[in-house]
Formats: C-alpha cells, structure tokens, sequence
C-alpha cells in the first residue's frame, strides 16, 4: 500500500507557469497522489482553462490573495494525505521524483521534512540540495 501524498501548490495569475507545473505532475510514476491548486484570487482566466485542462486536479478558489503561506494553509486544510508536498508552481518534476522522498519518511519515520534536489533549468546545475537541519 502506497501512503497518499497530497502535493499542493499556489496559482495567482500564472497560468502557464502552473499549466507547465501540473503537465510534469502527469508523468510521475507513484501511483497514490492528490493534487491542489490554491488559486489566490487571480484576476485572469487561470482557474477556468486550468479545470478544463487537469478535471483530475483539485482546485480550491480563495477569492484573494492570501500570499505563498496562506495559500498552502488552505491546501493543507483541504488535502487527506499522510504526507503533504508543498511545491512552488514554477518548478517542473522528473517522473520518479517522490518515490525517493516518500521512502525517506518511511525508513526514517521522526522526519520531520525531506527536499528533492533541486536543479536550474538546464537540467545540471544545482539550486539545492537539501540541508542538514534548519535552526531557528
């Protein structure tokens, strides 16, 4: 049994760079996701071509801009996983991306957090790599 992932992210007037985002979501092989899309009151038509494009998706209406954080707390609200995945929504996934992550918090269940390796778009150079801990 595949623990449920809930991977949610914060749409406000982007709609290509989501639209980018949710097509890579597409290609991941773990099989047991939900996905949500807090749009944070976009004044474009992002909401209306993004549910005609993903109807799998969850898309949740704030009616204003809550910011990056109070989008995600609406998500966070929303979501059933046993494991929550905040993602930017400029960031595109490889397909096999979360399997690695998901078996860290199962080897290690008093994880407290786990990040992918992040790259620049051209694929080699790193952004992040992750940190040891984080202190206050």
């Amino acid at each position: 049994m595949y623990p449920l992932v809930s991977i949610i992210t914060v749409n406000y007037n982007q709609t290509q760079v989501t639209r980018e985002l949710l097509a890579s979501l597409r290609n991941i092989t773990y099989p047991s996701v939900e996905i949500f899309v807090v749009d944070n009151g976009s004044i474009d038509d992002s909401i209306l071509s993004l549910r005609e494009e993903f109807p799998d998706i969850n898309i949740i209406q704030t009616n204003s801009n809550l910011g990056f954080a109070g989008g995600n707390n609406v998500g966070i609200k929303a979501s059933r996983g046993e494991f929550i995945l905040l993602l930017n929504n400029d960031v595109e996934v490889t397909p096999r991306f979360l399997e690695p992550m998901v078996e860290i918090f199962e080897r290690y269940p008093k994880a407290g957090m786990a990040s992918p390796k992040v790259l620049y778009p051209d694929g080699k150079t790193i952004q992040y790599a992750g940190a040891r801990s984080i202190k206050a």
